[in-house]
């Protein structure tokens, strides 16, 4: 079963009779080399039938997309634009190199996941003493003054977005609700609630910047998804939806008609919204999930 409406952000959720969102995709650094084969196992066990192929298709970094284009954060876009990766720009502003000489760093790698995510992150509420608590987590050697370093250089890159979120956090605990780019709104009755401690509003504060911005990306989802349905349709395709997770749309479809979904899909997906930095949408094709990298 997948619920439209029961998550506060807006986001698809599935149960009954388990939560399909919860298949594992992403590996922590250090995962032992058991588990991760055990973690990439699981996605192969979702097998095309004789004749189809697994489509699938995943609105690449989304929320980070929308994030700028909502505080208008001119740099961070035009890096996107010039196919520049706004996760290595903040290595560079982190360890004082060219963009070039960041991209050959030791270690680069573990640095730019660092950087990617302080920037997100960041635009959440994350704390110093947050970051240091993810990098021991993840077997990450880190001090105050490292922490301290990285924040400055997102600082530094994402003025717009910093300031943006402040204004955010006003509205939203001004008025007791956040609204996506669509109008839909999430409620936070508490915050208008004078006798609600101040560590509860903060977190309802974070909640509701947070789902303005994943809100949105459900929101965008949610329409993409039935362009595509009704384009399947109207074009007579031998396909189906078979899973939502998040960001990423999982389809079964007929051989032959696996190049005429996947036109489909880059019609229809980044058309949603036009703004100044486009939705980027990748596709797959494979025999089954986890064979599509």
């Amino acid at each position: 079963h997948f619920n439209n409406t029961l998550t506060k952000t807006g986001r698809l959720s599935s149960s009954n009779p388990i939560n399909l969102q919860n298949i594992p995709k992403r590996i922590a650094v250090n995962t032992p080399a058991a588990v991760e084969a055990v973690i990439k196992s699981i996605r192969r066990a979702f097998i095309a039938p004789p004749g189809y192929q697994i489509v699938k298709f995943d609105q690449s970094a989304v929320e980070f997309r929308i994030l700028l284009c909502f505080a208008d954060e001119g740099p961070a876009i035009t890096d996107i634009l010039a196919g520049r990766d706004p996760h290595w720009s903040t290595v560079a502003a982190w360890k004082k190199v060219p963009y070039e000489a960041a991209l050959v760093l030791p270690d680069g790698k573990q640095l730019r996941d660092i950087a990617k995510t302080n920037n997100y992150g960041v635009a959440y509420g994350q704390t110093v003493e947050g970051f240091i608590d993810w990098c021991e987590g993840m077997g990450i050697p880190t001090t105050r003054e490292g922490a301290n370093e990285i924040f400055e250089a997102i600082l530094n890159t994402k003025p717009a977005t910093l300031s943006w979120l402040t204004q955010q956090r006003i509205l939203v605990k001004a008025y007791g609700y956040a609204e996506t780019y669509f109008g839909r709104r999430a409620y936070y009755p508490e915050l208008l609630n004078t006798e609600t401690p101040w560590y509860i509003k903060q977190k309802h504060v974070r909640e509701g910047v947070n789902s303005i911005i994943q809100g949105t990306a459900a929101d965008i989802m949610k329409v993409a998804a039935r362009r595509i349905w009704d384009s399947i349709h109207s074009e007579g395709l031998d396909a189906k939806t078979i899973l939502a997770v998040h960001d990423e749309m999982v389809y079964v479809c007929r051989n032959d008609h696996v190049e005429q979904l996947i036109s489909v899909v880059d019609r229809e997906a980044p058309a949603v919204v036009q703004w100044k930095l486009p939705l980027s949408v990748e596709t797959g094709v494979g025999n089954s999930w986890g064979s599509i990298e």
